[in-house]
């Protein structure tokens, strides 16, 4: 649940066969990025010889969901002061029951293009359930997940994405919610807030893959929003990714997300590797279902 320090162990040794592109395959499908497979050989050898298998996720704390995704414009800047309620800085489930079209664009130099989340909310004892699908390259479901809302926050309920990333005709896999955190309401500076989710290959059953994602509460901020200065929230992203296939082999991964009052997640950063950032900010908010029969979209659900 909300505020849990995360601590986990688990012994490995690590075969540097012909499994190491997997995880690295993996990262490319989750994050749909084409850049990620222009790293060389040689690069992703030296990342892996420095991952430390006997730990399953180290917690960093150092840094200032999904630095994930760490790109600083001059306009934001991070208050010493604690945060108060910041259920209003999620996703205004209120007035998503006829359902909203997030576009977020990316301002990074890569062949990245747009993604397009589709939200719909709706009640259900007292409650809201957000569902939620990404569209990337306008037609192809790459991610879909259902979340609920608790008193203290936001949690996974559901979680599926594609394992061929874009590619056509690909099937979305389901997942097992391990730790359920999404977005807190209630924050201290620090304070960590742990997701954790398991799978394995449709292809291959004996290839198991799991998701470590920590979010950790770095303050409020204000930043350029829709043309707009917009008081925000601000949180870190330390994630591992690991593929169980004859032994374990793992990634860490680093990150930044935004959250605009009234608005909900407006910008997120992913650093994959010491050249390589993502970074997409929100362009639009469209009516959902005007949106979709526009661009000739059929709506997710």
């Amino acid at each position: 649940m909300s505020g849990t320090y995360f601590s986990k162990i688990k012994s490995a040794n690590v075969r540097f066969n012909r499994t190491q592109h997997i995880i690295h395959l993996h990262i490319y499908r989750m994050i749909n990025t084409e850049s990620y497979l222009q790293i060389t050989n040689q690069t992703r050898l030296r990342q892996f010889k420095n991952v430390k298998m006997s730990l399953l996720f180290k917690l960093l704390v150092d840094g200032c969901y999904f630095g994930a995704f760490l790109f600083l414009f001059s306009s934001c800047n991070d208050h010493n002061k604690d945060a108060g309620p910041l259920k209003n800085y999620y996703f205004p489930l209120e007035q998503m029951e006829e359902g909203k079209v997030y576009r977020y664009t990316s301002d990074s130099d890569t062949s990245q293009g747009e993604q397009l989340w589709i939200l719909k909310s709706f009640k259900k004892d007292g409650s809201y359930i957000l569902k939620g699908a990404i569209y990337q390259l306008q037609d192809k479901i790459t991610h879909q997940w259902q979340e609920g809302q608790t008193e203290t926050g936001m949690v996974m309920l559901e979680y599926a994405l594609a394992m061929n990333g874009i590619a056509a005709g690909s099937k979305l896999t389901s997942t097992k919610i391990i730790y359920d955190d999404i977005f807190p309401f209630n924050a201290d500076k620090g304070g960590v807030f742990l997701f954790d989710m398991k799978w394995t290959d449709p292809a291959d059953q004996k290839i198991g893959y799991e998701l470590i994602r920590n979010r950790i509460f770095r303050g409020d901020t204000s930043m350029m929003v829709l043309g707009r200065q917009q008081d925000a929230m601000h949180f870190s992203i330390k994630e591992r990714v690991e593929v169980d296939n004859d032994g374990i082999l793992g990634l860490d991964l680093r990150g930044e997300e935004y959250y605009a009052k009234n608005i909900g997640l407006v910008k997120y950063v992913k650093d994959l590797d010491a050249k390589t950032r993502l970074v997409y900010t929100l362009d639009t908010i469209f009516d959902g279902l005007e949106y979709m029969k526009s661009v000739g979209l059929k709506p997710p659900f």
